[in-house]
């Protein structure tokens, strides 16, 4: 099959799939809220980042380290994970796709999914969905996140760079 015969069939997968431009958490334009001062009980854990980014543990993916773990917290009836790409380095808009797993304390490794920001060169959040075999695992005490950086068409490029935050959501 052709390079342009298979970024279309990806293409035509992932809008088929729920993954296209419609189905991201993109921020959309308008006025930012003020920041509100933190509660008593999380004033010693305060910083600049939200709430949400900083429960989510991040990595930064490029071609020389493609691959990160990251930990999680187990959940009870996890159905999806949550990818949110706080920024993308992508000057040739380079078709990539996250590769999401699993690994169990045992390193028994549960493939999860994969999700692909679209376009290639704008953060965005993305979810996959978690089959059957992973909902179960999320739960268990010391699984973490493997998330891998996967080329569609070529070798990686070396000045692609993402930052990547994640974590398991519960239905």
């Amino acid at each position: 099959m052709s390079r342009a015969g298979l970024v279309a069939l990806v293409v035509v997968t992932m809008l088929a799939s729920g993954c296209g431009p419609g189905h991201t958490d993109r921020p959309q334009p308008g006025p930012s809220t003020p920041p509100t001062a933190p509660s008593a009980t999380t004033a010693s854990t305060a910083t600049t980042a939200t709430p949400a980014t900083t429960a989510m543990p991040s990595a930064t993916l490029t071609a020389a380290t493609p691959v990160a773990r990251l930990p999680i917290t187990p959940v009870e009836q996890a159905t999806t994970v949550r990818l949110s790409i706080a920024s993308l380095d992508n000057p040739t808009d380079q078709a990539i796709t996250l590769s999401v797993a699993l690994i169990r304390p045992d390193g028994t490794i549960i493939e999860v999914g994969t999700a692909s920001p679209f376009p290639a060169d704008r953060p965005a959040v993305l979810h996959v969905a978690m089959p059957t075999a992973a909902i179960e695992q999320a739960a268990i005490p010391g699984t973490i996140l493997r998330v891998n950086l996967v080329p569609l068409e070529q070798p990686l490029r070396p000045d692609l760079r993402l930052v990547v935050a994640a974590t398991i959501e519960p239905t």
